[in-house]
């Protein structure tokens, strides 16, 4: 074997070898950097005192933080209206009747587009070359796209995907944060429309009330519309827990699957403990049945809670600390996600994303039509636990005001930060509680100096 001169015992010199070691030991320093991102914190929730990280620290400022928001037929009206908006599906009898194969197509296509348009990576950091779409093209089987849909649920969490494949798909070689492919997460037991089937059998494009895109054959069950009303039918729980965990038995010792915040179950029985509920599963052939599940009685409510500021605020400090998750990946969720859980728990089903959400409610500010006014609207006409506050590309729920300042609890990935004097780029990768001044001083500007959009989620005008 031939060595290097350099480290043979023959040739050894020592000024060669220091030589050699320092150039060596500065081209590990260049590689290094060029993974390492030195200005990367995660601790921000250090510097929020820890009583504002407390839900009953915010009601407590509230002068009738029981009040009725909106009643159950407000909450009905206001449902009609975004979906009347196109911003969340109807699930009725008709809904099968008004989907074309065309805009199915035109959806499928524009969602393999976008990700055959990006620069992306697999796991491992190599390249997604173009053999990989040529086989993915092939898969989405676009010439046997039929106006031939049925019903269906989910009978385990799946994943929903932009294009029919388990690949995870990164913008990023070496950090894994947001998997382009995920579009959702839908949950067990939850309604959905199939509307095409990959040409391999294992994927269906599926259509949920919030999101469209593939989901593995194998986690869906065709269902009729019978089946999918039950639910507005029969009494049902509602989930209240951040996630709730879902037994074989009435022990609960058997545990069969989680399921989160907001998700809806037939109740069959109340014992002291638990609730019996029915979920929809696939048999051997194929076909739906109703599988008894048990779930501890502190995880869910009989019916929606009643919407008032109380009920939200705690709601959703149920979910501080609990990680975000790019389009629900690894069962958890994103901002909007985050907001969606909650506003389900009262019966309010707003829609999947944040542009969506903004559009919901009274709309109290809107960038491009009263941007000078900002200041007092803020000041003035936020609600704790009813008002959303978007800006690009993300949104939050107001909490309150502190030391003339004002709070939101939201899922956050990260913002920039001047910290020392010097940027940083915080990863948060939680759901917690900030100030609007959050990132003050960088050229992004504040959470508060990005604002698009603030709503009220009440019923009484839509934009």
């Amino acid at each position: 074997m031939k060595y290097c001169s350099t480290f043979s015992v023959k040739n050894f010199k020592p000024s060669s070898f220091r030589f050699s070691f320092l150039f060596i030991f500065i081209i590990l320093i260049i590689v290094s950097c060029s993974f390492y991102k030195p200005y990367i914190i995660n601790n921000y929730h250090l510097n929020v005192e820890p009583e504002l990280r407390r839900p009953g620290f915010w009601i407590a400022q509230l002068d009738k933080p029981d009040k009725l928001i909106m009643g159950k037929k407000d909450i009905e009206a206001f449902n009609s209206k975004i979906i009347r908006k196109g911003l969340v599906k109807r699930f009725n009898s008709e809904t099968l009747n008004n989907i074309k194969s065309a805009d199915i197509e035109r959806e499928i296509i524009s969602m393999y587009s976008y990700l055959h348009s990006k620069k992306l990576y697999y796991k491992d950091g190599s390249k997604v070359k173009d053999n990989f779409y040529k086989r993915i093209y092939k898969n989405l089987d676009i010439i046997n796209i039929k106006e031939n849909c049925n019903f269906g649920f989910v009978i385990k969490f799946s994943d929903q995907r932009l294009i029919p494949t388990k690949e995870k798909l990164f913008d990023d070689p070496i950090y894994h944060y947001f998997d382009r492919n995920q579009n959702n997460g839908l949950d067990i037991g939850e309604p959905i429309i199939i509307a095409h089937k990959s040409y391999d059998g294992k994927w269906f494009y599926a259509l949920s009330k919030y999101s469209s895109g593939w989901v593995e054959s194998n986690n869906v069950v065709k269902a009729d519309y019978s089946d999918i009303n039950l639910l507005d039918r029969l009494r049902f729980i509602v989930i209240t827990a951040a996630k709730a965990d879902l037994y074989d038995d009435p022990n609960l010792t058997h545990y069969r699957a989680t399921t989160r915040m907001g998700n809806r179950y037939i109740l069959m029985k109340v014992f002291n403990n638990y609730y019996e509920i029915l979920i929809p599963q696939k048999d051997k052939k194929g076909y739906i049945y109703y599988k008894k599940f048990y779930i501890n009685k502190n995880d869910a409510t009989i019916g929606y809670l009643p919407y008032t500021q109380r009920k939200i605020l705690l709601q959703a400090f149920k979910m501080l600390n609990t990680p975000y998750g790019w389009g629900d990946m690894a069962q958890e969720q994103d901002c909007s996600k985050f907001l969606q859980q909650i506003f389900l728990t009262v019966g309010i089903t707003l829609p999947r994303n944040s542009y969506g959400q903004a559009k919901s409610g009274i709309n109290i500010y809107r960038e491009d039509v009263n941007s000078v006014v900002l200041g007092e609207i803020v000041k003035n006409r936020l609600k704790p636990g009813i008002t959303v506050i978007q800006i690009p590309g993300h949104i939050m729920l107001y909490v309150g005001d502190y030391k003339n300042e004002q709070y939101v609890i939201h899922d956050l990935f990260g913002t920039n930060i001047m910290k020392n004097n010097k940027k940083y780029y915080l990863i948060v990768n939680q759901v917690t509680v900030t100030p609007l001044n959050l990132g003050k001083d960088t050229r992004d500007g504040s959470l508060y100096d990005r604002i698009k959009h603030i709503s009220l989620i009440e019923e009484e005008s839509f934009e």
